[in-house]
């Protein structure tokens, strides 16, 4: 069965290749910034974002990624260049998956402690890709570091593919270790 988005065409969303220009569209990049914090107030932004295509967003330290459905084109290199070296503060550019690996990156290199993300949601939320897009922009960190970190990144392919897939209700090759 193919993709949902398979049929669509990839919807660019930033302006020029540059997640600068995609501050705040369709309410705020951080959550945590609303003056009302409420179970309405947060699915309303949240909802106005989706709409925008703006499916990342963060409340604090944490992001919430909305699946699309659709192919969005915010995984490109163009894309990822701004979120390598923590070059911007997280206030001045568009809330990314590729910010949050590069600050867990840049932490784990500064501190020498182990970095952790829980990535979490229903069958079909996104898991699989999201934590795909993270391991890309880890790899490509690296890469760019000449870290040893690397091997360690590559050595748990292996062990994630024999955790296997499952058949669910929503989703007929549902990753198990998602």
């Amino acid at each position: 069965m193919a993709a949902p988005w398979a049929h669509r065409q990839k919807i660019d969303v930033y302006k020029n290749g540059d997640p600068r220009t995609f501050l705040d569209v369709g309410g705020y990049d951080n959550l945590s910034r609303m003056p009302e914090f409420t179970v309405e107030s947060i699915n309303d932004q949240l909802k106005s974002r989706y709409m925008k295509n703006s499916i990342m967003t963060y409340i604090g330290n944490i992001m919430i990624v909305i699946n699309p459905y659709r192919q969005l084109n915010i995984y490109t290199p163009e894309i990822r260049k701004y979120y390598m070296g923590n070059k911007f503060n997280k206030e001045h550019i568009a809330p990314h998956v590729f910010r949050m690996a590069d600050v867990a990156y840049q932490r784990m290199v500064n501190s020498g402690q182990s970095q952790v993300f829980i990535v979490s949601g229903e069958s079909g939320a996104g898991k699989t890709e999201t934590t795909k897009f993270i391991v890309s922009h880890l790899m490509e960190l690296c890469e760019a570091g000449k870290s040893d970190i690397e091997e360690k990144i590559k050595g748990l392919s292996p062990f994630l593919e024999a955790c296997g897939n499952a058949l669910t209700g929503v989703n007929n090759n549902s990753s198990r270790f998602g």
